[in-house]
């Protein structure tokens, strides 16, 4: 029976956003209308797919002492801080090489804490699907995307020949966007990722060597099993994305749409969606 891992990540500034984010409000802490957090509601649906102890959120020092306040009680202690900001690829090989070392045959969801999703049951059941389908295909990658509700610049795009992923292209000018909608087989890339520890392992050691290299190293010259060997080394990790760095160059990667709505609570331009879930009482919004 595969063990299944949550890792959130939890770091983003929210500069698009700013000055209503920043390092005064991490954007996962913007609250929702109901009480929760983004953060919060992340963790909630998270929940019924690995359970509560095994789900790491990530996030950077500077911010680590906020994040820690919007967790609830039983979950602090599985709060990660990374010593700087490296990029998703740098997040997700970290936590691949160390949740590799307490479960080499996990599976693992890797969740932006950010984005707003409703219903929560429809994410769940496609969560559900991406986690049958990387359990019987091991050496598979999965995306979760979004089926487009309008050509937008915004977003990363997603070409899939029924499951498969053909092409990863990244944020289009609007008369391209336009385009790949109008063409169809082109779906929203929402940065969630789903596979086994095997699969994970597999990309990152064949597309980016010197990362996992450097963080092996970082984690083996730690006595207690714990991250305190990063600090040294983190600051010469580069910075990039995941799917940059690896996703669009490994050769399988596959898509499971999503079932449910969504926003990434990306920029000001999109203040019309946020303001209805969004609890802009309690916002220190600017004059």
């Amino acid at each position: 029976m595969r063990r299944w891992y949550a890792v959130i990540m939890a770091g983003g500034l929210g500069q698009r956003l700013q000055p209503l984010t920043g390092r005064h409000l991490p954007k996962p802490l913007l609250p929702l209308k109901g009480g929760r957090t983004l953060l919060s509601a992340t963790l909630a649906r998270t929940r019924p797919l690995v359970g509560t102890k095994r789900i790491w959120v990530v996030t950077t020092t500077a911010f680590a002492a906020r994040i820690r306040q919007g967790l609830p009680a039983g979950s602090r202690q599985q709060l990660i801080s990374e010593p700087a900001m490296r990029g998703t690829a740098t997040c997700i090989a970290l936590m691949t090489s160390w949740l590799a070392r307490q479960d080499a045959q996990a599976g693992i969801l890797v969740l932006p804490a950010d984005h707003w999703i409703a219903p929560a049951r429809r994410f769940i059941t496609t969560l559900r699907q991406a986690m049958r389908h990387a359990h019987t295909h091991p050496e598979t990658l999965v995306c979760v995307g979004i089926p487009p509700t309008q050509p937008s610049s915004d977003y990363g795009y997603l070409r899939h020949r029924r499951r498969r992923v053909a092409q990863f292209i990244e944020k289009p000018p609007r008369h391209r966007a336009q385009a790949l909608v109008r063409r169809g087989q082109v779906l929203w890339n929402a940065g969630m990722f789903v596979g086994t520890v095997h699969a994970f392992r597999t990309a990152l050691e064949r597309h980016a060597p010197r990362l996992v290299q450097t963080i092996e190293r970082a984690l083996s010259q730690s006595r207690d099993g714990s991250m305190r060997g990063l600090t040294r080394l983190y600051h010469r990790l580069p910075v990039t994305s995941f799917d940059r760095a690896v996703m669009e160059r490994y050769a399988h990667v596959d898509v499971v749409p999503a079932r449910f709505h969504w926003c990434d609570v990306g920029s000001w331009a999109a203040w019309p969606v946020l303001r209805t879930i969004l609890d802009v009482e309690r916002l220190a919004l600017p004059r």
